[in-house]
C-alpha cells in the first residue's frame, strides 16, 4: 500500500528510525510499495502491504520483483529489523537492511 511522508515518518519511528534519507518508492506489484531509503551509512527496504507473505530466515537473501508489470527490481537483503517500539504503527510493514 502506498504511504504518504507523515505515514512514512510514523512507521519508521516504529522501528527505531528518527533520521533517514528517503532515496525512492516503487510500486512493485499490485498492492505491494518498497521504499528505499539511507540511515547513516546503510541502506533499507521497506515493504508495504495489505498482506505481509515474507518468511525469510536465511540471510543473505535475495529478493526479486519482476512480474513483468510493474517496477523490476532487486535487493540483497542483509538481515530482518524488528519493529522497537509501538508495533501497531508498523501493521503491514516489514523492513530490511540490504546491499546492492
Amino acid at each position: 500500500m502506498y504511504l504518504s511522508k507523515p505515514d512514512l515518518k510514523e512507521i519508521l519511528s516504529a522501528y527505531g528510525f528518527q533520521f533517514f534519507s528517503e532515496e525512492n518508492h516503487y510500486q512493485v506489484e499490485p498492492d505491494i510499495w518498497v521504499y528505499i531509503f539511507k540511515s547513516a551509512d546503510k541502506k533499507y527496504v521497506l515493504i508495504s502491504t495489505d498482506y505481509i507473505d515474507f518468511d525469510i530466515d536465511v540471510f543473505p537473501h535475495l529478493l526479486r520483483f519482476d512480474n513483468g508489470e510493474f517496477t523490476k527490481i532487486d535487493f540483497v537483503l542483509q538481515r530482518e529489523i524488528p519493529v522497537k517500539n509501538n508495533a501497531e504503527k508498523a501493521i503491514g510493514t516489514i523492513l530490511f537492511e540490504y546491499t546492492g
